[in-house]
């Protein structure tokens, strides 16, 4: 669970935060309108930024891996998907079986071959979403996951979000609905207002 004190964040020119508190547990559907701050919360959940005020921390710890989906690339455009996703072996020091297994259920193998300037839009918010749930991390925050992606890879993601869910995995994941929440079994639903500066 994330638990968040006193966190106050502004851009240059717009608040955002202003002594805000919340308790977000580790599987989480967090929703609200645009502009409210849910891209903002991930950066700084993740990381990214850092709050000008206050602390986040998770289970008890300012000190944790968060891995990080937003709307930007996070892959190379001209390495193989394959030697990217080697990459993640090299880094937890594992084979490339334990990476298949981190992976079981997306139907990564006609990627495999390709480097990412090769692929389809949604081919690569695919190969961005497998890269990002592959690392190893105490927490996994996605901003959005199944934009651009067709109706047969939201239900794949749907089934994998599941599975890693039962085996420990926790996710924090945004979307714009509170319906949302109908189509992530196994998450819980949390509300961002605008205006908490």
């Amino acid at each position: 669970m994330f638990k968040i004190e006193h966190l106050t964040f502004r851009y240059p020119n717009q608040a955002i935060f202003a002594d805000y508190h919340a308790q977000i547990s580790g599987n989480t559907w967090l929703y609200g309108p645009n502009g409210c701050g849910k891209t903002t919360l991930l950066r700084l959940l993740g990381g990214i930024l850092v709050p000008q005020d206050g602390t986040i921390v998770w289970k008890d710890s300012r000190k944790y891996r968060a891995s990080v989906l937003l709307n930007e690339n996070l892959l190379y455009d001209d390495i193989r998907f394959d030697k990217q996703l080697s990459w993640i072996c090299s880094v937890a020091q594992r084979d490339r079986n334990w990476l298949l297994s981190r992976c079981d259920g997306l139907d990564l193998e006609p990627l495999l071959p390709l480097t990412p300037g090769e692929m389809s839009q949604g081919m690569r918010r695919w190969a961005t979403i497998a890269f990002v749930c592959a690392m190893p991390a105490d927490v996994y925050l996605l901003d959005e996951p199944l934009a651009a992606l067709d109706a047969d890879k939201c239900l794949l993601f749907h089934e994998f979000l599941k599975q890693r869910i039962s085996q420990g995995d926790s996710f924090v994941i945004t979307g714009h609905h509170a319906d949302g929440i109908d189509d992530f079994q196994g998450l819980t639903g949390f509300e961002l207002h605008r205006g908490l500066a």
